[in-house]
């Protein structure tokens, strides 16, 4: 494993210099060529951001399980869950979309709560179609592996930013659609200045700028907002979906963590409402 330079190469081998480094650039370009056709290491990228949050969920439901008197049937849940998520990637990604189809109801009834107009349903499909197809086309047609730098990091920071001021907004799904929810999130966890100075502007002028614009816009056409908002969980959710599997275990592992993630949802907000009627 050392760490030679062009000439020590060239000396070894008995090649030129100019010989050493042609040859690395042609491994360079297959080695892009490969991941340009199957797009390994952004699931891969996508697969450790799905895990990193799923751990945070389980844990974050039994700290407040706890809290309230511990529930045997949530601790065991999340036990499973976090069995199924080393044993599969595939699986891992199901429970993450378990998680958010579980929301999908709640979040149905309140854009609905001032009820529902053309433009609503016109929202929903415009928001919906554009998130899907743009990053379909991005990540599955095209196969970009969106590199993080200080632009995409910006962009992080601003999707985090909207979804503190939107309501019902989520921002993981889509950077985990382009690969970048892990390295974010390991920057921020290390400080890496970089990382931060990034992120950190894009987050404070999204929520600067739209704090209010949101705020009116929800006031004055709240059935339309909340629609579009409702158009964006749903097709980020379904442009991450798995088309590849090992076998059937791994489809049956997969329903299972689906309907794990939903259950999990569920008593979230079980929990939240205990939460609040104790509170209250």
């Amino acid at each position: 494993n050392d760490d030679l330079s062009l000439a020590e190469i060239a000396e070894n081998y008995d090649i030129t210099r100019q010989g050493v480094r042609d040859i690395i650039v042609r491994a360079e370009k297959t080695l892009e060529d490969i991941e340009e056709k199957t797009g390994l290491i952004q699931r891969y990228h996508r697969t450790r951001a799905t895990t990193a949050v799923l751990r945070t969920v389980c844990d974050q439901i039994q700290a407040r399980g706890q809290a309230l008197g511990n529930d045997p049937v949530l601790e065991d849940l999340c036990q499973q869950l976090r069995r199924a998520i080393d044993v599969s990637s595939t699986a891992t990604t199901w429970l993450f979309i378990g998680l958010i189809v579980g929301t999908v109801p709640s979040l149905f009834r309140e854009a609905g709560k001032e009820g529902r107009s053309i433009g609503s349903w016109v929202s929903m499909a415009v928001c919906a179609g554009a998130v899907f197809f743009s990053l379909f086309y991005v990540g599955r047609v095209i196969c970009v592996t969106v590199e993080p730098n200080f632009w995409w990091y910006n962009f992080c920071g601003a999707l985090w930013g909207m979804s503190l001021v939107i309501p019902g907004m989520t921002s993981s799904s889509v950077m985990m659609a382009l690969g970048l929810y892990q390295p974010m999130l390991e920057g921020l966890a290390h400080l890496d200045i970089p990382v931060l100075a990034s992120t950190v502007p894009g987050l404070v002028l999204s929520v600067l700028l739209l704090a209010r614009l949101v705020t009116w816009f929800f006031r004055k056409h709240y059935s339309i907002a909340f629609h579009g908002i409702f158009g964006i969980v749903l097709a980020s959710t379904l442009v991450i979906l798995p088309t590849d599997y090992v076998g059937l275990w791994e489809i049956a592992l997969s329903a299972v963590c689906c309907i794990g993630g939903f259950l999990l949802a569920f008593f979230m907000a079980r929990l939240d409402k205990r939460i609040q009627e104790n509170g209250g």
